[in-house]
């Protein structure tokens, strides 16, 4: 509690942009299953809620470099209080992408070993990870030479619900595909 008071108005800001952009980042992974479309929905509704954050953050954090609040002879105290709404967006948000990409992919890699059998037989193979309301989606792709995109049309109709439109690598022997 030392440190919090410690801290001068923009530096508590800082921190809670920080910290509301981590709420709202993890709580897809928090609140709900790996292989549910509530992971999707609550993904979507928190994507929703945190761009206002961003962009508040942003406009305040600009404006508050223009305005100290804390009186200082050292130069980069000043400086740094002037940039904590910043620093607090910016590790926000790096934070939140990038532990969000690896937490997505490790759901990926579980839903991979859970669906082997299906994933099984000769290639390519897909499974669905993901299904978008009312179209479009994920879909794990097993392809270990091919990008998928480069598959003959009659394939790509097997892999996919709908048409195929984009593909990156998962890893060296799977894809991964959105459909609409």
């Amino acid at each position: 509690m030392r440190y919090w008071r410690a801290l001068s108005v923009n530096g508590r800001f800082g921190v809670y942009i920080f910290m509301l952009l981590l709420v709202l980042g993890f709580a897809p992974y928090i609140f709900s299953h790996p292989d549910t479309a509530a992971r999707f929905g609550w993904s979507l509704a928190m994507g929703v809620l945190s761009i206002p954050v961003a962009v508040v953050g942003a406009f305040a954090g600009i404006i508050v470099l223009f305005f100290p609040s804390l009186e200082s002879d050292v130069w980069w105290v000043r400086w740094g209080d002037r940039a904590a709404p910043l620093l607090g967006l910016i590790a926000g948000l790096f934070l939140t992408v990038s532990v969000g990409s690896y937490l997505n992919g490790q759901s990926i890699d579980a839903l991979i070993a859970e669906k082997e059998t299906e994933l099984a037989g000769p290639e390519p193979r897909s499974i669905i990870y993901s299904e978008g309301i009312p179209d479009g989606g994920t879909v794990i792709v097993r392809s270990p030479d091919v990008n998928p995109e480069n598959l003959p049309k009659y394939v790509k109709s097997k892999l996919t619900p709908e048409r195929l439109k984009t593909c990156k690598p998962h890893d060296d022997r799977h894809w991964i595909c959105r459909f609409d």
